[in-house]
């Protein structure tokens, strides 16, 4: 069994390294080369998912530490002692290759086949075998039993595949069953080749993830059952919640550990891993189940609190205070909402009470939408530091390469015809507004369950309700059900409008080259009089004058430009915060112009400048999925967007590749309603928006065909997560599931704050029924328990 060991490559370029910066461009050249043909190369066109996400390339000091921590533990010699031990307890020696990969922090072990031989990937530096001194082992022994079993013949006919297929055919063909059977046997085998350690190490969870497995079998046995009758997807339960609400991902690994151990004590263990999942399932999965139910029939039906309930049902009664994934929640978050849900399942009536105060004060402190306050969703997000380290990790990223996207379009031809702005607003887009960053303030729209942030689009100029969330966070201490609780645990509402300030002086001041804690004379906020969110604007007005900016919210028809200078009701202005969105631009009123004239002489520093257009564009996401534009960024950067931007394009007829496969993009679309998404390409508040999941199919292809013309954009449909707000309603206190809708609100490149909304709907539009979320951050716990 050769193994590969790229530990002394990486430590080689950490001693080398002289800086962060030098360090940083080693590692991503070095991840560059593994791309094209190294040892790596197959795992990371595979898996760039597993070591992106929410991670990040370390720091020089990280590398230091981890090749200290690796160095020491031996882990090409313990591959070969694991060999011996998995030879000797299960009578095969694997001759397969073995790669241990450090600096990623992924993966934790894959065993990936190839034409008839399985490569298998070991990070040294995964969390898991950084915890555990002995996860080495047992991670290499549950690979090594998908080595022996993959490649052989008769699995592999059970389900119409065959030695010599590749990789990809290889993932096309695979079944749940087989995946179902193999992850039986791998997890069953590791335990009998390293026996002793407690049984959630050997499914890959944490002790509150198996203890919700273990109240919850029947359950899991009933959806295991239907997914081996529909043969499913095999990724089908790696997500959360794929076995009901509240349920951990990879429930199939649990299961499957129990049959594997069922079997595993009437066969041998190479007999096994060459039987056919067919044949497997036949002779063993009706008497396991009998033992794994503790006796009942299968299929015998039992109350469980876990059934799942449809959405649409709405609201599940609490027997005890029960919010279905707080075993999955950080720890410092599990403690607040514990406390949180029995202080109000202590007092209903007072629960219900503060929540009518905390929507009364919506309305007393200006929080409205088209002069009507917002409705509230008393009960509070609640987000821990390793929750805002993960999610602004990605945000900051992916920021940056929206700006990279800005920088090409301001050079190439090709890339301006692609976003087709007409050509007055591509000439404002090409003016230098004075300042380096061209989105200073945004905020992307995201589905984000707790691990796992899918970003759906991104809102630049118009950009909105960073008064509204700062300020129900506010009221949510004060007012709030439960604040005794959110106080004592130190929440705190983020400062969205500070945020906001800076970004905006910030951006003058580099404008005008002044110094730290000069200001300018005076600040108009500029949209349309009337707007449904101008409650905001005088709200920031009130805050901008506060903190001694002078300040003035003006509709753009109330602007001259007379002698060099940008006039707002006769008095000279010298920064606009722009709230006016593309399509006041597009439209070319008359009362623009203005303030079109400032901006091209630079006589006003404007934020955001008419280059945040191209971001603000819906078909920002398909130039960034658009194969025609993928070699235009780093190996980094396509896998951030990978990891966490959907397959987007832009609606023409044209040929796309969706599934690796080439289609043409109007059959492929009206051919995959159920999975799709239609968008304007200038749009906000969810306005054009429609949904093929729930759109008849004629209605679908009618809408496609009038939307064929470039000006829209079709999307991959992400799967709306659900979080569970526990509410006073008749005299007690109830468990409703909703969908959770995330907004990251980005200023001056960084994150600065959330926005947060409730609904059934998975639109969030004018139309829609949703609810302003508090949200809440915790300060840094006391010791290292997140």
């Amino acid at each position: 069994m050769p193994v590969v060991d790229l530990l002394p490559e990486f430590a080689a370029m950490v001693r080398q390294a002289r800086s962060e910066a030098q360090f940083k461009a080693a590692f991503w050249s070095w991840l560059d080369d593994q791309y094209q043909g190294g040892p790596l190369s197959p795992m990371l066109h595979d898996f760039t998912h597993l070591w992106s996400g929410t991670r990040r390339a370390p720091s020089l000091a990280e590398a230091h530490e981890v090749v200290e921590k690796v160095a020491a533990q031996g882990f090409a010699r313990r591959a070969e002692a694991v060999l011996d031990r998995f030879g000797e307890v299960v009578g095969v020696r694997p001759t397969n290759s073995v790669i241990l990969v450090v600096g990623l922090g992924a993966p934790e072990g894959y065993s990936r086949f190839e034409r008839g031989r399985n490569t298998i990937f070991v990070g040294l530096d995964h969390r898991s075998n950084l915890a555990h001194a002995d996860h080495f082992e047992v991670i290499l022994a549950h690979e090594l039993s998908h080595a022996v079993r993959d490649p052989s013949r008769v699995v592999l006919a059970d389900y119409g595949g065959w030695p010599e297929m590749s990789h990809d055919d290889f993932v096309a063909r695979y079944p749940f069953r087989e995946h179902l059977v193999s992850e039986a046997l791998a997890t069953a085998i590791s335990e009998a080749v390293y026996p002793g350690r407690p049984p959630e190490r050997y499914v890959y969870f944490d002790p509150d993830e198996h203890a919700w497995c273990e109240a919850h079998r029947q359950v899991i046995a009933d959806r295991m059952r239907r997914a081996i009758e529909a043969g499913e997807d095999y990724r089908t339960f790696y997500k959360e919640h794929a076995v009901c609400q509240g349920a951990p991902a990879c429930c199939d690994y649990y299961f499957g550990f129990h049959l594997g151990r069922h079997a595993l004590e009437h066969e041998r263990p190479d007999a096994l891993l060459t039987m056919p999942a067919r044949a497997l399932l036949d002779r063993f999965l009706a008497p396991f189940l009998g033992e794994f139910l503790g006796g009942r029939p299968v299929g015998a039906p039992v109350r469980s609190a876990a059934t799942p309930q449809a959405l649409t049902s709405g609201i599940q009664p609490l027997e005890g205070p029960v919010i279905p994934e707080l075993p999955l929640l950080p720890r410092p978050v599990r403690r607040v909402y514990r406390e949180l849900v029995l202080a109000l399942d202590d007092d209903p009536d007072a629960a219900a009470a503060a929540a009518d105060a905390l929507q009364v004060a919506a309305g007393e402190k200006g929080l409205l939408y088209a002069g009507a306050p917002y409705e509230v969703q008393p009960f509070p997000l609640v987000l821990s530091q390793r929750d805002l380290h993960a999610i602004g990790w990605v945000a900051r990223r992916l920021l940056r390469i929206v700006e990279k996207v800005v920088d090409i379009y301001l050079v190439d031809p090709e890339a301006r015809a692609y976003f087709g702005f007409p050509p007055h607003l591509e000439e404002l887009v090409l003016v230098d507004p004075g300042y380096r960053r061209h989105v200073n303030v945004a905020r992307f729209d995201s589905f984000w369950d707790g691990k796992h942030l899918r970003f759906l689009e991104l809102n630049t100029n118009g950009t909105a309700g960073m008064s509204l969330s700062e300020r129900l966070g506010q009221l949510a201490l004060e007012v709030g059900p439960g604040r005794e609780v959110l106080r004592r645990h130190r929440a705190r509402s983020l400062p969205l409008r500070e945020r906001l300030r800076e970004a905006l002086l910030d951006a003058w001041r580099e404008a005008r080259h002044a110094r730290a804690g000069e200001a300018p004379e005076r600040v108009a906020i500029v949209d349309r009089a009337g707007v449904p969110t101008e409650a905001e604007f005088f709200d920031l007005q009130a805050d901008f004058r506060a903190h001694g900016l002078d300040a003035v919210v003006v509709d753009p028809g109330e602007l001259a430009y007379e002698g060099g200078r940008l006039l707002a009701r006769g008095a000279p202005v010298d920064l606009v915060y722009r709230r006016l969105t593309t399509l006041d631009w597009l439209n070319r009123s008359p009362a623009l112009e203005p303030l079109a004239r400032a901006y091209r002489d630079r006589a006003v520093v404007m934020v955001g400048s008419f280059r945040g257009d191209v971001a603000h564009s819906k078909k920002l996401f398909a130039f960034l999925t658009d194969e025609r534009w993928r070699d235009r960024f780093t190996f980094a950067e396509r896998a951030v967007i990978d990891a966490h931007v959907p397959w987007t394009r832009v609606l023409r007829p044209e040929k796309a590749l969706y599934g690796g496969e080439l289609h043409d993009l109007e059959r492929l679309v009206v051919e995959r309603r159920e999975d799709l998404v239609l968008k304007p390409a200038q749009s906000f508040e969810g306005r054009g928006v429609l949904l093929g999941a729930e759109t008849p199919p004629d209605a679908w292809a009618r809408e496609v065909a009038r939307r064929l013309d470039g000006t829209h954009i079709v999307q991959e449909q992400v799967a709306a997560p659900t979080r569970t707000f526990v509410l006073p309603r008749g005299g007690r206190v109830e468990a409703v599931p909703q969908h959770l809708h995330l907004g990251q609100y980005m200023f001056g490149g960084a994150l600065a704050g959330f926005q947060a909304w409730a609904s059934q709907e998975l639109v969030i539009s004018m139309a829609s029924t949703e609810r302003a979320v508090p949200v809440l951050a915790l300060p840094p716990p006391p010791e290292d328990e997140d």
